[in-house]
């Protein structure tokens, strides 16, 4: 699912309301975190999640997020 992301470079964010009350895991920093009301979701164009993000990486803006995601995309497709 992560390839897409490197072939079309897209990454979209999508805020939604929060009706767990278990923890997540962000997708970029893999740091469990509490979700709040709302939880912003990583995904592609088509709308596949790659998952929640964590507020610490949301505060460090949408490029340093999309590079982070295309970094793990290619640690990914060289592992394979």
């Amino acid at each position: 699912m992560l390839d897409n992301l490197l072939t079309k470079g897209l990454i979209q964010f999508q805020i939604e309301c929060n009706k767990s009350s278990h923890p997540s895991q962000c997708c970029t920093c893999r740091q469990s975190f509490k979700l709040q009301e709302a939880r912003v979701i990583a995904c592609n164009a088509q709308g596949d999640r790659y998952g929640d993000l964590c507020t610490n990486c949301i505060a460090k803006g949408s490029s340093w997020l999309s590079n982070r995601i295309q970094h793990q995309v290619l640690q990914l497709s060289q592992a394979s």
